[in-house]
């Protein structure tokens, strides 16, 4: 048995941007595991072109097994490491999710009223060694 970790699947959303004067909310693309079963989820949060990161923004892993973009389609998922804080400032922030139990995972951004940010997101899925994303090439 080998404890080598798999070739690593990133995946991302390079821009999900909040900037409004009404609470509202934005999802992330669907990005697909394929057959990894660990999750480390990177949240970059940037200001908004020349508009400073402001309000407060809710972020939310959330899994599902179709691509669909209704809400009733997703779950939401809690890592089991690292805790997703609300956005209220630049910065990034990173938790893992592991025995991942869908095929689709995305982001969800809530914001108030007030709320102003640029996010970014990396999904670094994790194969074991043996899986078929491992593979040689």
């Amino acid at each position: 048995m080998s404890n080598m970790a798999g070739k690593i699947l990133v995946q991302n959303d390079i821009q999900l941007r909040i900037n409004q004067t009404a609470t509202g909310t934005l999802n992330g693309a669907a990005q697909n595991k394929k057959t990894a079963t660990d999750l480390l989820l990177t949240i970059i949060a940037l200001a908004d072109g020349a508009n400073a990161v402001g309000g407060t923004t809710t972020v939310t892993l959330q899994g599902s097994n179709v691509t669909g973009s209704a809400s009733s389609n997703w779950t939401n998922v809690t890592p089991d490491k690292g805790t997703l804080a609300n956005i209220t400032a630049s910065g990034v922030q990173t938790v893992h999710a592991a025995q991942l139990q869908f095929q689709y995972y995305r982001v969800l951004l809530s914001g108030n009223a007030s709320a102003t940010v640029n996010v970014a997101t990396e999904f670094a899925y994790h194969p074991v060694e043996d899986s078929f994303d491992a593979t040689v090439q």
